[in-house]
C-alpha cells in the first residue's frame, strides 16, 4: 500500500509538470559552432602561453625532481654493463621518460657514436632511423633501394671485428610512436637490436606495445625491463600531437610579432626540438643557411627565395671547420630534409638550391634567439 502511494505521488509529479515545460526541443548545438583552428578565443597568446609554461613550477616539482636523481642513480650504474653484455635497455612508467634517456647520454655517452630518435614525433619513420644510421654514422654514399638492403648494410658493417670498438648507440623516445608503430617497423628494429654493435636504450609508454612483439622479436630485442616511474610532464612528447590547438599553441606565435610557419606549428616545432637535439656544428651549418636566405634577395617574378647553393654553402663550412667533405655536408642536409624542415630544388642552370620553407619573418625571429630556442 505505501509503495502504491509512492508510485501514484510520482506519476501525479509528472502529470503535472509535463505540460509545463512543453514538447523537448531539440539543440541547436552543432560541431560548426566550435572553435575552429583560427578562432581560440580565451586562450593565451603562444608567446604568453610559453611563459606561463616555462615559469610554472608544479606543487610536486622538488620531489619529482628528487624521484629522477634517485632513479637516475639506482639505474645509471647497471646500465654500461648491461650494453655490454649484449642487452638492451627498456623503460617503462608513468611519466616522461625523455629526461632520463638525455642525462645518461650526456654522462655516458658524450663521446660515442650515438643516434637519438623523436619516436612521438609524427613524421619519423622507420626510413628515417635506417636514413640516419646509413648517413651520419656508416658514411655510406651509395643509396639503397629500401629498408631491407639499407637493414643488410648496417648488419654486415657492424658485425665486422673492427666495429667492437666504437659501437653504435640508438636511442630510441617512445619506441611506440606513431610512426614506429607496426610490425615492418618493429621488426627491423629488432634486427638492429640483435646486431652485437649496436646498443639499444628506448622507452615506452602504451599499455598493450609488448603484444605487437613475437617471441622471435623479444628474444632479438633482449630487453632489460627498467621501471622509470618519474611523474613528469610529457611536455616535449605532446608539442609533436596532432592537434590544432596545441600546434596553434607550442608550434607558432601569432602575427604580432610571433613566430609563425604558415600552415600550422608543426615545423617550427620539429625545428626546435631537432635543433636542440643537433651537434654544434649541424647548427651552425643551418645558422649559415638561414641567415643567407634572409639576406639574399626574393625572386623577381614569383617573389619567393630563390635559395642558397650548395656549392657556396660547402666553402663557407669548409672555411669554418664545420665540414670537412661534401658527403658528410650531404648526410646533414638530409636530416634537414627528413624532418621536412629543408627543401633541395634545382636552379635553372641545374644548381642545387637549399630553401628552409619558413617565412622570413618567423625564421629571422627564429634565428634571432637560436641560442635560445637551441
Amino acid at each position: 500500500m505505501k509503495l502504491h502511494a509512492i508510485m501514484e505521488a510520482v506519476e501525479s509529479y509528472f502529470m503535472q509538470h509535463g505540460g509545463h515545460f512543453g514538447r523537448d526541443k531539440t539543440s541547436n548545438r552543432t560541431l560548426s559552432s566550435l572553435c575552429t583552428k583560427s578562432d581560440y578565443s580565451g586562450l593565451p597568446d603562444p608567446l604568453t602561453f610559453e611563459r606561463l609554461l616555462t615559469e610554472h613550477k608544479p606543487i610536486h616539482s622538488r620531489t619529482f625532481e628528487k624521484v629522477q636523481a634517485d632513479t637516475c642513480k639506482r639505474l645509471f650504474t647497471n646500465w654500461p654493463f648491461y650494453l655490454r653484455e649484449g642487452f638492451n635497455i627498456l623503460l617503462y612508467g608513468v611519466g616522461s621518460k625523455r629526461p632520463i634517456l638525455e642525462q645518461f647520454r650526456k654522462l655516458y655517452l658524450e663521446d660515442s657514436s650515438c643516434i637519438v630518435v623523436p619516436g612521438y614525433d609524427l613524421s619519423i619513420g622507420i626510413r628515417h632511423v635506417l636514413n640516419a644510421i646509413c648517413h651520419n654514422c656508416l658514411q655510406i654514399s651509395q643509396q639503397c633501394k629500401n629498408p631491407s638492403e639499407q637493414l643488410q648494410s648496417i648488419v654486415n658493417l657492424f658485425t665486422k671485428a673492427d666495429s667492437s670498438d666504437s659501437p653504435l648507440y640508438l636511442i630510441i623516445h617512445n619506441i611506440d610512436g606513431p610512426g614506429l608503430r607496426n610490425s615492418k617497423a618493429q621488426s627491423i628494429l629488432a634486427h638492429l637490436a640483435a646486431v652485437p654493435n649496436i646498443c639499444l636504450l628506448a622507452s615506452v609508454d602504451h599499455l598493450n606495445m609488448p603484444l605487437l612483439w613475437s617471441h622471435n622479436e623479444l628474444a632479438r630485442f633482449s630487453w632489460i625491463w627498467e621501471d622509470c616511474t618519474t611523474l613528469m610532464d610529457y611536455t616535449v612528447e605532446t608539442s609533436y600531437a596532432n592537434s590544432p590547438l596545441l600546434q596553434n599553441l607550442l608550434g607558432s606565435l601569432t602575427a604580432s610579432g610571433g613566430l609563425a610557419v604558415g600552415r600550422g606549428g608543426t615545423a617550427l616545432a620539429s625545428l626546435r626540438q631537432v635543433a636542440a637535439s643537433l651537434t654544434q656544428n649541424a647548427r651552425e651549418i643551418f645558422r649559415i643557411i638561414a641567415e643567407h636566405q634572409l639576406n639574399a634577395p626574393l625572386h623577381e617574378t614569383r617573389g619567393d627565395n630563390v635559395g642558397m647553393p650548395l656549392e657556396d654553402l660547402y666553402w663557407r663550412c669548409r672555411d669554418a671547420f664545420l665540414t670537412s667533405s661534401e658527403g658528410t655536408l650531404r648526410a646533414q642536409l638530409t636530416e634537414f630534409r627528413d624532418h621536412k624542415l629543408m627543401k633541395i630544388k634545382k636552379g635553372a642552370d641545374g644548381t642545387e638550391l637549399l630553401v628552409i620553407p619558413m617565412e622570413n619573418t618567423s625564421l629571422r625571429k627564429f634565428v634571432e634567439n637560436f641560442d635560445t630556442f637551441c
